[in-house]
């Protein structure tokens, strides 16, 4: 990426990391370091993806990283690796001999205009209610977000607990047939930027726009309380649903995960 391209991806790279700061400092016994272009976040879920060392920088220092799988990896949980497509040469190595594998290439999505947001909400199906859950109501997000991903309720219970939603700038939100929850999404709100996860619809109710609509509630919530950016990571099968809604590829990042 040219020196140009780099100076426009800073400022989110430094929301990405303030992110997960914030959701790492929430969940009890979490906890984040962040310096020269690498971030690592501990969870103690056991789930790869909930305890990752990100090289955010284009060429992060490999004895840091090194050092950071270290510490995640002495809490004896599932974990992960994230890079930038840009620094992955070397460093893909030392995931390898550390005997993790190559799991993906993930995109890293923005959004800058909501003016796509409205119509996804107005093309959701009949009968879906959308609503900002109180941390309380975690439960719900829990079972939705379990449920589709094919994950156990314990790890979305752990990082996403009422404690953890109590947190300024997290907020949860349910959609809801009939009063029972189908889909779920969570946002995290740092200044100028609105993150979006565990986007997850059941199985039987997809392909109806729920997914949609409940990712353009979440961000249009985030734009009205200050943010200017919105930014997610997407799985293959949400690509196309993240893209109709205005955002676009901006970055990839090759992640590696435990095997064991």
């Amino acid at each position: 990426m040219s020196p140009e391209g780099e100076d426009q991806l800073a400022p989110l790279m430094a929301a990405i990391v303030a992110t997960l700061e914030l959701m790492s400092a929430a969940i009890p016994g979490g906890w984040s370091r962040a310096e020269e272009g690498v971030f690592a976040a501990a969870t103690g879920a056991r789930a790869a993806m909930m305890n990752v060392v990100l090289g955010h920088a284009p060429a992060p220092p490999a004895a840091l990283v090194g050092e950071l799988l270290d510490a995640v990896a002495a809490l004896g949980v599932p974990h992960s690796l994230q890079l930038r497509a840009a620094a992955a040469g070397e460093l893909a190595a030392e995931a390898e001999r550390r005997g993790m594998a190559f799991a993906a290439e993930v995109p890293l999505l923005a959004l800058a205009d909501a003016g796509r947001l409205e119509a996804a909400l107005d093309r959701r199906g009949p009968g879906l209610a959308l609503r900002q859950i109180a941390p309380a109501e975690a439960p719900f997000h829990h079972r939705v977000g379990a449920a589709a991903f094919g994950e156990p309720t314990d790890i979305f219970a752990r990082v996403t607990s009422p404690v953890v939603l109590e947190a300024p700038g997290m907020s949860c939100y349910v959609g809801e047939l009939d009063g029972e929850p189908v889909a779920t999404a969570l946002s995290v709100l740092t200044p100028g930027h609105v993150a979006i996860f565990n986007v997850a619809t059941l199985e039987g109710h997809r392909g109806r726009g729920y997914g949609a609509a409940i990712t353009a509630l979440a961000v249009r919530d985030g734009f009205a309380r200050g943010a200017r950016t919105a930014w997610l990571n997407s799985t293959p099968m949400g690509l196309g649903v993240y893209e109709r809604l205005g955002f676009a590829v901006v970055d990839r990042w090759r992640t590696w995960i435990t095997t064991a």
